[in-house]
């Protein structure tokens, strides 16, 4: 790692949220990388141990944005981000629908409504850890093989440190890797993650061509 990395897209973290973007990222021809501080192949994480249920608020992922937005707001007090709420709600539907679409596979979980889209096989509900095998340990296991076929990079037993800012916006990242810090805010001759100033992340980014 001597050499200068560019990114136009890197996510922190190598769960379903990191892969997730890094994979839609890649699908829309950016370079796209992950950080995990993780070092095995199966490094923990909390998508992992996850008992892979598929929900919004306690409510049906299929359900109308109006009715999701509500669920939203009642859970929270109405004290969630609005635009944030707003997004979660009209797009949690077509998530589980992309997630098909790159491996996950889908089953009912239990005959309570909002347990309808939970990953196969899935976890026993007692406490353990049974996670080997089972439906969120397997679809980490697929985003991972579809990031690396459109060549984004897992990079493991690597942990952000600090995000670079200019002017207020966030263009890049600092980490450490085996005891040495990367990409300090000046930039130093081990490694540089920039983040492209072309990309902009903004929902309708990864909404377009879905």
């Amino acid at each position: 790692m001597n050499e200068p990395m560019h990114f136009d897209l890197v996510t922190i973290g190598g769960g379903f949220a990191g892969l997730c973007s890094a994979v839609r990222g890649a699908e829309l021809g950016l370079r796209t990388a992950v950080l995990e501080a993780g070092t095995d192949d199966d490094y923990l994480c909390s998508s992992r141990w996850a008992g892979g249920i598929f929900h919004v608020s306690y409510h049906d992922v299929k359900l109308s944005p109006d009715e999701l937005l509500a669920a939203i707001n009642h859970q929270t007090n109405g004290e969630t981000d609005q635009q944030l709420a707003a997004a979660i709600a009209a797009d949690a539907g077509r998530t589980v629908d992309w997630l098909a679409s790159h491996g996950a596979v889908f089953t009912q979980g239990s005959q309570i409504g909002w347990h309808r889209f939970a990953l196969a096989p899935p976890r026993a509900p007692v406490a353990g850890q049974d996670w080997r095998g089972r439906g969120p340990d397997r679809l980490l296991g697929e985003l991972r093989r579809r990031l690396e076929q459109r060549q984004g990079r897992l990079l493991l037993g690597t942990r952000a440190v600090a995000l670079r800012l200019e002017r207020g916006r966030v263009v890049g990242v600092a980490a450490s890797k085996g005891g040495k810090v990367l990409d300090q805010r000046r930039c130093s001759r081990h490694c540089r993650w920039r983040v492209s100033r072309q990309c902009r992340a903004i929902p309708q980014v990864y909404r377009a061509a879905a």
